[in-house]
This record gives C-alpha cells, structure tokens and sequence, in this order.
C-alpha cells in the first residue's frame, strides 16, 4: 500500500527530526550551506502557534537528534564545525542550556559524530567522517565507529570500527537490537558517492552492559538510493529513507515496500513517528504521511 505525501511546512529541514510530545513540538537540525561555511540551525516547528522556531541559529553542525531517555532533553550528535570537535551534547528543552557529554574516545577527538538513539540507561552514536570529506574537520586519528555511552559510569565503548561508513541506528521496542545503516555507497573521492554500490543494514544483539555487540547483516540495498534515516515504526517494521521512497522491511530484512516514491527532485532525508504520523525532511520542508 503506498501513501499519499502532506506538507507540514516549507523549512530548510535537514536532520535531527523529535517529536516532543509534552510540548506539542517537532525539532530538527536545518541543512548547512551547500560550501559548509555556514553550520547548521537547531529549529522546531510549534503545532500550537503553527510556526518555526530557532534556539541554535550557528550550531557546531549538529546533525542527528533523539529524545532523552529523561524526556526533557535531545541528545544531540554534533559532527563539529572547523577547529571545533564533534561531540555528543545534551540541550534542556526548557532552558536550551547545552551541555557535552562525550567529544572524544581514548583521548583522539571523533570524525563527525552523525545519529544517536538512546535506551534506558545508555545512548548509541555512529562517528563516520564525512566532516573531512565535506571540508568542514580536519582528519581524525579515530577509525570511522559505532559506539555506546554508559550514562551510569560515564563510560564510552566502541562497538566495531569495521564499518565503511556507520551512519543511521534504531533500536527494537525491547531495546535488545540495535540496527545500524552502513553506507558502503560513500567514497573517499568526489562526489563522494557511487549509486552502483550496495548499502548493508546490519543487526546488533547488545549485551546488558552496553559494550559488546557482533553484527550481522540482515539486508543489503541495491544500488538504487541512499539511506539516511531509519527508525522501528509500531508494528515493529523497519521504516527508512532512501533518495525520493520512505521504504520499510521486516527487522528480518524481508518484506521490503516502498510506502511512497516521489518525483527524482525530491530527496527524503530524515524521519520521525508521532500520533500515527511519519514525518520526513526534505531540506526545503517537512512533509508527513497519515499511517
């Protein structure tokens, strides 16, 4: 069954997509100049006045976003801007005080921290380094990784730096799989994608600690698109983007649908559940489909 697309609002909508329910709100991160000089914004649309909203106009890239396991906070992965290193950050959603929680793994600062998904008493975060191939970091030390913060012991773990590319993650309902975007389709030269390569979704069984996974694959993409965005919709379904289709799948890999498939111009990037609602960016707007 495929849906119909609805405009919600025209707004440079990029990333980072959070419904807040308590505060009738949809945050995201906007998209950063086409050069990378002018870093991204952290906005939300209000549903009560029907309006966007800045806290951040010049963030330090802030990319992907998830609530706090606490409700009153977004999680924030911040891929850095310059000299400035990438970190994950906490913002107060009363106050919009921003704290770092984490900006570095074994003393080496990360490549560009890019999605975060939290559980009860732990957060996941990829660290690929499309900061340095976009310009806008200088090259870490670090290997491109997937990693897990103990937010009890304040410790940072590296669940696997074999990735290519660790991009977006979503957990299961039960919080005992995390799924993880790999985007093989990345090169180290310009334009720094290669459509005619395949992109893995891979499974990782997590251990009670937070700090061993093995990874498996359970789908691989065919050269037709991008996937950026990925999130666990009710049915327990894996829904993503891939260029202009919102797909999903069975978290077994099997199933895959397209939902909806839009004009070659239109190119869906991040996603976000909310009062059976699936809303998508497309960096001029957010759009919505009634599931």
């Amino acid at each position: 069954m495929k849906y119909r697309l609805h405009l919600l609002v025209e707004t440079d909508a990029h990333e980072g997509l959070v419904w807040v329910d308590w505060q009738q709100r949809l945050y995201f991160t906007s998209k950063p100049s086409n050069d990378y000089t002018t870093p991204s914004a952290i906005r939300y649309f209000d549903f009560k006045d029907k309006s966007v909203h800045t806290i951040i106009e010049r963030s330090n890239m802030a990319n992907g976003m998830c609530l706090a396991a606490d409700k009153n906070h977004l999680l924030v992965a911040e891929q850095g801007f310059n000299n400035n290193p990438g970190c994950i950050s906490r913002i107060n959603l009363n106050t919009f005080y921003r704290e770092i929680i984490v900006d570095s793994f074994k003393g080496l600062p990360f490549n560009s921290p890019n999605k975060v998904a939290q559980a009860n008493s732990h957060f996941f975060f990829t660290d690929p380094d499309y900061g340095y191939y976009q310009g806008f970091r200088p090259q870490s030390d670090l290997p491109t990784g997937l990693y897990s913060y103990d937010e009890q012991s304040s410790q940072l773990y590296c669940l696997g730096d074999e990735f290519i590319v660790p991009h977006g993650v979503a957990l299961s309902k039960n919080q005992e799989t995390l799924f993880l975007v790999d985007n093989c389709s990345i090169t180290k030269e310009k334009p720094f994608y290669d459509p005619n390569h395949e992109q893995i979704i891979f499974t990782l069984q997590l251990s009670c600690e937070s700090s061993t996974a093995q990874p498996e694959t359970i789908i691989e993409i065919p050269p037709t698109g991008f996937i950026d965005g990925i999130l666990m919709g009710e049915n327990s379904q894996l829904i993503f983007t891939s260029l202009n289709k919102l797909m999903t799948c069975s978290t077994q890999g099997q199933n895959l649908q397209c939902l909806f498939e839009g004009s070659e111009d239109l190119n869906f990037v991040n996603i976000a559940m909310a009062e059976e609602r699936l809303y998508a960016t497309t960096d001029n707007a957010i759009h919505y489909l009634e599931i």
